[in-house]
């Protein structure tokens, strides 16, 4: 059992641990990965007991308890890797907020949480070395998102899918200055793909899921403005799906402004039924 360095289970309810001075204190150093728990309660003692971990993927569901201790997760110095997923019940935002993140944190996906833009921005904008984040279904409430110079300095790869809300993302290169990769998806209500994006340096390849016709197309200008500036890097891959009548107003768009030429770009169309 002290020799276990990864545990993965079926979406299991682990029970607490009996308190040191009720049994043999068990230490698990060698545990690096603990996967599918659900409503796993962060107590001191459970914390003493995986000092070492590095991944978890949590979920929570049902009522909202403090009974979790939301920021005891800062006690886990060696973690790198973390998933968090709520059932999308609002309630979840204040217990989401309360959250302390180490600052070892190196890859965070988030699910279902609820909290708004400037909260994401305060709660994980600031992690030194975070460089993979993925806010995947409504994880972020809002309409608006103006990012925060000085924030996200070493994130490399950002995905934000499901944020329905999101219809104005004012970014630019100064935001996200070492981004490699950008995936945004299911994005209905976004107006524009922000122009400024493109000019980060070492900004690789953008993926548009299922977004937008105008933030879609506005995304292939985008590519197109890159390659006028000699940007040859840069990849897009665009899924886009609509009716009949979306879809060909889509293809006119796009074909009276000649986006369709660029070798980096893939697009796929994909007819709604």
């Amino acid at each position: 059992m002290l020799q276990l360095r990864h545990i993965e289970v079926d979406t299991i309810c682990l029970i607490d641990p009996l308190p040191a001075d009720q049994a043999n204190h068990l230490v698990m150093r060698n545990l690096y990965t603990l996967l599918k728990v659900e409503n796993f309660r962060l107590s001191e003692e459970v914390c003493k007991r995986i000092p070492n971990v590095r991944e978890l993927r949590l979920s929570y569901c049902d009522e909202v308890s403090w009974y979790y201790c939301p920021r005891n997760l800062g006690c886990f110095h060696q973690l790198q890797n973390l998933a968090l997923q709520f059932d999308g019940n609002s309630k979840w935002r204040e217990f989401a907020k309360s959250l302390a993140f180490p600052s070892s944190l190196r890859v965070l996906h988030l699910s279902g949480c609820g909290v708004d833009w400037e909260e994401l921005t305060m709660m994980v904008g600031s992690l030194p070395r975070l460089e993979r984040l993925s806010l995947l279904r409504n994880s972020v409430t809002g309409s608006v998102w103006t990012p925060v110079e000085g924030k996200f300095c070493h994130l490399k790869y950002l995905v934000i899918d499901g944020s329905h809300d999101l219809v104005c993302w004012n970014a630019d290169n100064s935001h996200f200055p070492v981004l490699r990769y950008l995936c945004l998806g299911n994005l209905s209500k976004l107006i524009e793909f922000p122009s400024g994006i493109g000019e980060i340096a070492t900004l690789e390849h953008i993926e548009l899921r299922f977004c937008s016709a105008s933030s879609t197309i506005s995304a292939m200008r985008t590519l197109a403005e890159q390659e006028e500036l000699a940007n040859e890097s840069l990849r897009l891959t665009v899924y886009f799906r609509g009716d009949e009548e979306t879809m060909e107003s889509f293809k006119n768009e796009v074909r009276e402004e000649g986006l369709t030429s660029s070798t980096n770009l893939s697009l796929h169309l994909l007819s709604s039924k």
